[in-house]
């Protein structure tokens, strides 16, 4: 071992003996520490005191107050139990808007954190935006929170402020559910998934599946200790939505932004020609391209495409008439309201797999569920029709979709039934349930 390489070890050998609270504050401002199992069982023993206090505060008729941290106007996992929450006598819920720090860059950041915001304010009233765009400083509103609902484990995307070390410091319970269904091998998400110390340090962790738990208790530091299976919040939204009648089919085309070809594998670069093809090949159906929402602002960067042929590829796309570009941060209405969707983007496959209706997996080759997909994921894609050429994509335009020759639907419906908790009760009953248990310890 070189000599620098043995002091940058033996540095970070001393620094991971430090007292936890010092390595949270450290954490909090990016030091790479760890911390060992037996100091999150510590820290979340240091929770029912907090727990003990929330429930005197009860007791006394006040209401806890819960803050939902939100990053992107199309990632507010927990919206559901935010509604349930302002109907509930025993929260005060609101709503923070928070740039990401680590994300595609500042710009983007910031222009997600203002487009929540605006989407937000206008549904709600208590809505809070965290960033100063004046003195370009993000606001602490954490004093008013009792409770943290964070969108994202992933610490590198996150202020400072608002990581969830320093909420741990400042005696705030965080709960989590993750951002999408979570169907990726748990090795490629070493920086927002099971891995990492911030998901260890989440007072609870709703749990999409008992696949996801297993995994959870084999991969994380806490060993699920924080975890409990409720099922996917989201379900509650698609639950809010009844088909329309329509006179042609409608097919999602939703492409994954990992253009690169590494986490799952993006399609786009491969099928984009096919793409603009599609709309006229099939005349007789209405195809909404929906893209992830970092597909376009990847795409423009002079490495992949650029400005001018990114902007060239979609007004060309958008020349056909029955081609519409949906980048709502709300798309449940559009999943309820379609006929099939072909689509490489991992979390859609049991989002979408929820309305019951067909989906075609775009896969580069066998080997790709093996190696990018966890268990859950893998028993995702084996209830999906899957396309590996163009002529894979055809054949289930025609048969699946027009001709209505849906051959996996029963096995599919069983899956659903057994797998995404997807029933009569709301997931977000079962949240807000388990958080007034764990406080009242019933």
């Amino acid at each position: 071992m070189k000599l620098k390489h043995l002091v940058k070890k033996i540095q970070y050998d001393l620094l991971n003996l430090l007292p936890v609270n010092t390595k949270l504050k450290m954490m909090a401002k990016g030091q790479p520490l760890d911390l060992t199992f037996s100091e999150i069982k510590k820290i979340h023993a240091s929770y029912r005191a907090i727990e003990k206090k929330l429930l005197q505060r009860m007791n006394q008729g006040k209401k806890i107050r819960v803050g939902f941290v939100v990053n992107i106007p199309s990632v507010f996992t927990m919206r559901p139990v935010f509604e349930l929450m302002q109907k509930s006598e025993n929260f005060a819920s609101f709503i923070v808007t928070v740039p990401m720090v680590g994300a595609i860059s500042k710009e983007f950041g910031i222009n997600n954190c203002e487009k929540s915001y605006e989407l937000l304010s206008k549904q709600y009233q208590n809505v809070l935006n965290a960033y100063d765009k004046k003195n370009d400083a993000i606001i602490d509103y954490t004093d008013r929170m009792d409770i943290a609902v964070l969108a994202t484990s992933d610490e590198i995307v996150m202020p400072e402020i608002y990581k969830i070390y320093n909420l741990v410091l400042k005696g705030i319970l965080t709960c989590y559910q993750n951002y999408t269904w979570l169907v990726s091998n748990d090795n490629n998400h070493k920086s927002g998934g099971y891995l990492t110390d911030s998901f260890s340090l989440f007072w609870k962790v709703f749990t999409e599946s008992m696949l996801h738990e297993q995994d959870i208790e084999k991969h994380s530091k806490a060993k699920g200790i924080n975890s409990v299976v409720t099922g996917y919040v989201k379900i509650d939204e698609i639950a809010k939505y009844t088909p329309q009648k329509r006179n042609k089919k409608l097919i999602i085309i939703a492409p994954h932004h990992s253009i690169h070809e590494v986490g799952l594998c993006s399609r786009f670069l491969y099928y984009a020609d096919f793409f603009l093809k599609l709309p006229k090949m099939y005349s007789n159906v209405d195809f909404v391209f929906r893209p992830h929402p970092n597909l376009i602002p990847t795409l423009k960067i002079p490495s992949f495409w650029g400005e001018e042929k990114t902007h060239a590829y979609f007004d060309n796309l958008l020349q056909n008439p029955n081609v519409t570009l949906d980048e709502k941060a709300e798309y449940y209405d559009l999943f309820v309201n379609s006929d099939g969707m072909i689509h490489d983007c991992g979390s859609f496959l049991p989002e979408y797999m929820i309305t019951g209706k067909p989906e075609c997996y775009l896969l580069k080759d066998s080997l790709t569920a093996e190696k990018y997909f966890n268990s859950f994921g893998q028993e995702c894609l084996k209830q999906c029709y899957q396309a590996f050429k163009q002529e894979d994509i055809i054949d289930f335009i025609d048969k699946v979709i027009i001709e209505g020759n849906d051959s996996m639907q029963i096995k599919r419906k069983k899956f659903i039934s057994q797998n995404l908790l997807a029933n009569d009760e709301k997931i977000s009953s079962r949240v807000i349930t388990e958080i007034l248990q764990s406080i009242r310890k019933e």
